[in-house]
């Protein structure tokens, strides 16, 4: 419903508002935002422009944030103990422990509830020897749940640590503390923003100036004590609305960790004093849940739900506390935490289905697999396709090869076996059988012959299993006096030496 003749222009323009993320999606051009129709903000060191299709910033992200797209707010941290620990608080993952230490604990600025960290190390052989423990108001030393990791790279991997509770400090220990060269601790992306946004009703003071309610989450804050700060980026309900109100809604449900609320820097800031603050759930199988700020004054209100919640949540709202003027202004709310996709789906909108093996799950954030590709991917997100069909001896470094169901044996005769733990042959093949590839395949003849790449690669054919993708160099080498031939079974075009 539109009051007055200056409102028309507000529903219009919330109309618009309101379809450009429910309806068609259209293209980003505005500076500092991508993806569809703008929805999310670059976060890119130095100001630099992001890609406005996928986020990406070629400068790097700017030191409060990293991750796909550079999304995730990264929890700011203090080091404990009598050590120079400058290479770990220096935003540079090329600067690294030299000393010998046996672990590292960091003090959160914020205590929230873990979702998950990224380690960087110098060495790749001890990426998956740090270890993660936490320590909150009512244990310390605890190791994480429910804890899977996946690599990003040769040298970084993310590790899943959700927690019930706010966490006040994590230790990292193993023997890759001693290569450690960077932590990032996930305090979330910010889910409220350009969401759905709505208020009781607008205040239009006469101005050229309407207080919307999305500008509540518009991704600003205001810059200066000036009144036209706040009314170009807060939002502001009618003087004669007795019970005011804002809400946000989700387009898909979010798991959220915490709340950040802005307030007004030119005046009236006491009128947030004892907001109320409600999640509601996606399902009624769980009841909502309002939380209640305190009672005094500040620029920035944060709530940090303990235990966390435990529910997808489809809307967020705030009523004022014991205001007398019984207004309700918000200049920014962030609620940081991650989309709540469905099993196999991942991404920003769990737009994209993971390729993880033996159909787990993937990282929501990145489509990283714990448990690796499924057969015929590869990549960070496993969403590239082995290239199939092509000679191993005619790949070029940096091709993927997918290992087929079999290898053929020819010239001479062969024990296959696994090299480690063995215990008996797994077959004994002559010319012209065809043999399964076991967990690691080893050669024994005369010579002794193992299989192997010569350069280093992310897996070596010795570890590849059926279906694998193993990224080769210019060509495989055979250790040994002699050479052996390989060719593949299905189908057969030409041999693999």
């Amino acid at each position: 419903m539109c009051f007055i003749s200056h409102m028309t222009v507000a529903c219009l323009t919330v109309m618009i508002f309101s379809l450009s993320i429910y309806g068609a999606q259209t293209p980003c051009t505005t500076d500092g935002w991508f993806g569809p129709d703008c929805q999310y903000q670059c976060h890119c060191a130095g100001s630099a422009p992001c890609d406005k299709h996928d986020g990406s910033c070629s400068s790097g992200c700017h030191q409060d944030w990293f991750g796909p797209a550079c999304q995730y707010a990264r929890m700011g941290f203090t080091v404990t103990g009598n050590f120079n620990s400058s290479w770990l608080t220096d935003n540079k993952d090329t600067t690294c422990n030299r000393e010998n230490l046996r672990s590292v604990t960091v003090t959160l600025d914020t205590p929230i509830p873990l979702t998950w960290l990224r380690v960087v190390v110098s060495d790749a052989v001890h990426l998956n020897t740090v270890k993660i423990s936490y320590a909150n108001e009512s244990s310390n030393g605890t190791e994480c749940p429910e804890s899977n990791t996946a690599e990003i790279n040769r040298v970084s991997a993310d590790i899943s640590c959700p927690t019930e509770y706010p966490v006040t400090s994590v230790t990292l220990s193993g023997r890759g503390v001693n290569f450690l060269c960077s932590l990032y601790i996930s305090a979330g992306r910010n889910v409220a923003l350009r969401q759905r946004a709505e208020q009781s009703t607008w205040f239009n003071d006469g101005s050229y100036y309407l207080w919307w309610a999305e500008y509540a989450v518009d991704g600003k804050i205001p810059t200066t004590n000036e009144k036209r700060s706040s009314q170009n980026t807060c939002t502001h309900t009618a003087l004669h609305d007795r019970s005011p109100w804002w809400k946000v809604s989700f387009t898909q449900p979010v798991e959220i960790t915490r709340f950040i609320i802005e307030n007004r820097r030119d005046c009236c800031q006491e009128r947030l004093k004892n907001f109320s603050l409600t999640v509601y759930p996606v399902t009624d199988s769980y009841r909502p849940i309002t939380f209640r700020g305190p009672d005094e004054v500040k620029s920035t209100y944060s709530v940090v739900p303990s235990p966390r919640i435990s529910f997808p949540v489809r809307e967020v709202k705030i009523t004022e506390g014991f205001n007398p003027k019984k207004i309700l202004t918000l200049c920014e709310v962030f609620i940081f935490g991650e989309t709540r996709c469905v099993k196999n789906r991942y991404g920003l909108r769990c737009e994209r289905e993971c390729n993880c093996a033996n159909q787990t799950s993937c990282f929501v954030h990145s489509g990283s697999c714990p448990s690796g590709c499924a057969p015929g991917y590869t990549g960070l997100e496993c969403s590239q396709e082995c290239e199939t069909g092509r000679d191993v001896t005619q790949s070029t470094q940096g091709d993927y090869v997918k290992i087929p169901v079999a290898l053929h044996v020819g010239r001479r005769t062969l024990v296959t076996r696994p090299i480690e733990h063995v215990r008996r042959d797994v077959t004994q093949a002559t010319q012209g059988d065809s043999v399964k590839i076991p967990a690691a395949l080893h050669v024994v003849g005369r010579t002794n012959l193992v299989i192997r790449l010569m350069e280093s690669v992310h897996k070596d054919v010795i570890q590849a299993t059926q279906g694998d993708c193993v990224k080769t160099p210019a060509a495989l080498h055979v250790v040994g006096r002699t050479t052996l031939v390989i060719r593949l079974i299905e189908p057969v075009h030409r041999d693999v030496t």
